[in-house]
């Protein structure tokens, strides 16, 4: 009995990471190995199946899929697979009309789970000798050499590189910093910080040059060789920490070695003994119309790291504060709902509080499983949320027929079809589920007057590969008044759907969870929908908020 109960774990495991797109040719061939022979084997894998037909009629598509659409199921899938999606259950489908044999009941339940085994994998996958063809995949590729780990009041020009945010990958390319500090951590370990307005262009994983404006660097031994530079010098690094000064005219070179030692040769002189020079810590040179001298070294005319740091806190200290003033007028609106901003609360804390309580339509938040974590600023608190288990349960009253849903998210991976943000519990006409898909694209589904039909309102793919770790200002308008949805990504509309309905369409909530979704399949099962990463504000309003007061949300509630 338990070595049956452990099979059956273990072909569970098996067929969930086949449906979610992750499991490998070892995987398919064990789930072959197990199915192969097997009739009680192959009859909780069609219950599997069953269910997730179930799943993705009920969740993922408002039609039956036609198994003769171009546009649907692969024609190759087995005839069994389409009565999963006509509705018959596995019962039935064995035993239509009549009542066979065991051994036939087992050799039919083989014969179908070698056709719905194809439903997941999208390609035939034969059983017996033959072996699986498994898919190709395309190794992602990393072209980034160094990272930008944070700014101070940055500007950056229009024609260089354009650094997303903070903790930004970046790849070769000149970077112009018109104004304000940015600091570099080269994947080598080198670290840099330029002072506005200045050029430095990446040109190695190993180099850089700088043709204006000032720069201080910090090189670990792990990084030995690292080089800088200018239109005068060439600068080896072989573990030392030093500044550079470009001249208004461009004409004039210092460095100043504070600690280690610098090695330094003429520019185009590929490095020719005879131009070399070696500066010791605590000393300077100016180089300039092929000469050099000693100067005084003058490390306070250049920001250090430690300042770096500091004034860094201290940016983010007045960002964060800006943004309690945001919070205090957001809590005054007389249209807000909620207002979950995850501030001053202990880490041991399970109740997540709803400022906006006193309009009585949302309820404070139970929180099950989450962790409090750092939010956009090092003071500022936020829940993270891992695991199936991770949830905000809350209680909503009221049905309303324009509703703006807003949050600053840190999305890490989106590991599921449905990652959500907001979904009711209920199936009720009207509720609601807000998630990002798998695909990186926000989407809002409602579900119809009848109780079944679910209208879905989805935008194009916004939160890419590259966006995954950083914070960013989601926000989904649900308007009938304009008969639209439209969705946002850091203050800027990404999309516009009409709300294309026969019956006007209103949004209720009732039971509801924030960062999961606890909706079960028809058989009483639950799916996998939880978000993976970091929430630390989320507001919902009832009434329609225009891209101008979006825009104007995200400026001052953005990290950086």
């Amino acid at each position: 009995m338990r070595q049956r109960q452990s099979k059956f774990v273990e072909l569970e495991k098996l067929l969930s990471a086949l449906h979610d797109d992750l499991a490998d040719r070892d995987d398919i061939t064990r789930i072959e190995n197990l199915l192969d022979g097997d009739p009680e084997a192959c009859e909780f894998y069609l219950d599997y199946t069953q269910m997730c037909a179930a799943v993705d009629l009920e969740l993922g598509a408002s039609q039956p899929v036609e198994i003769s659409s171009s546009d649907g199921v692969r024609k190759a899938i087995s005839q069994s697979t389409a009565l999963f999606f006509k509705g018959q259950n596995t019962r039935q489908i064995l035993r239509p009309n009549w009542r066979p044999l065991p051994w036939t009941a087992a050799a039919a339940a083989i014969v179908l789970c070698a056709g719905t085994l194809t439903f997941f994998a999208g390609k035939w996958l034969p059983f017996g000798s033959q072996t699986a063809v498994a898919a190709k995949e395309v190794p992602a590729i990393d072209n980034g050499v160094a990272i930008l780990m944070g700014t101070v009041g940055a500007s950056f020009g229009d024609s260089g590189l354009q650094p997303e945010a903070s903790g930004g990958i970046l790849p070769l390319g000149e970077l112009q910093l018109e104004s304000g500090i940015a600091e570099i951590e080269f994947y080598n370990g080198a670290r840099v910080i330029l002072e506005g307005p200045a050029r430095f262009e990446i040109d190695s994983e190993n180099s850089g040059i700088l043709s204006e404006g000032r720069m201080r660097a910090k090189v670990p031994s792990q990084a030995s060789g690292f080089h800088i530079s200018t239109a005068q010098v060439e600068i080896v690094d072989q573990g030392a920490e030093f500044a550079l000064r470009i001249g208004d005219d461009g004409q004039r070179t210092e460095v100043h070695c504070f600690e280690g030692t610098l090695t330094i040769y003429a520019a185009d002189s590929s490095r020719d003994p005879k131009s070399q020079h070696h500066l010791l810590a605590q000393h300077a040179l100016q180089f300039q119309n092929g000469a050099a001298k000693s100067i005084e070294t003058d490390p306070m005319s250049f920001i250090s790291f430690a300042d770096m740091a500091q004034t860094s806190l201290k940016n983010a200290s007045m960002r964060h504060q800006r943004w309690r003033d945001l919070v205090e007028e957001m809590r005054a609106d007389d249209d807000i709902l909620a207002l979950y901003d995850f501030e001053d609360q202990g880490p041991r804390e399970r109740t997540l509080v709803n400022q906006a309580a006193y309009q009585n339509q949302f309820t404070h938040g139970a929180i099950v499983g989450g962790r409090w974590t750092n939010g956009r600023w090092p003071s500022k608190g936020a829940l993270e949320f891992n695991r199936a288990s991770d949830r905000v349960r809350i209680h909503a009253s009221g049905s309303y027929e324009a509703l703006t849903f807003a949050g600053w998210v840190r999305a890490d991976a989106l590991p599921n079809s449905h990652n959500t943000l907001l979904a009711s519990n209920a199936t009720a006409p009207g509720t609601c589920e807000w998630l990002i898909t798998r695909d990186g694209e926000l989407q809002l589904k409602v579900r119809g007057a009848d109780g079944k039909n679910i209208h879905h309102f989805t935008s194009q793919p916004v939160l890419t590969a590259k966006k995954l770790g950083k914070w960013h200002y989601l926000a989904t308008v649900f308007d009938t008044e304009s008969n639209s949805v439209r969705h946002y990504l850091d203050g800027r509309e990404v999309s516009n759907s009409p709300i294309d309905t026969d019956t006007k369409l209103s949004i209720s909530l009732g039971d509801a969870e924030i960062g999961n979704s606890s909706g079960r399949t028809p058989n009483g099962k639950r799916s996998i929908r939880n978000f993976t990463g970091r929430i630390d504000e989320f507001a919902i309003f009832r009434r329609s908020i225009d891209a101008t007061e979006l825009a104007e949300m995200y400026r001052i509630g953005k990290p950086h």
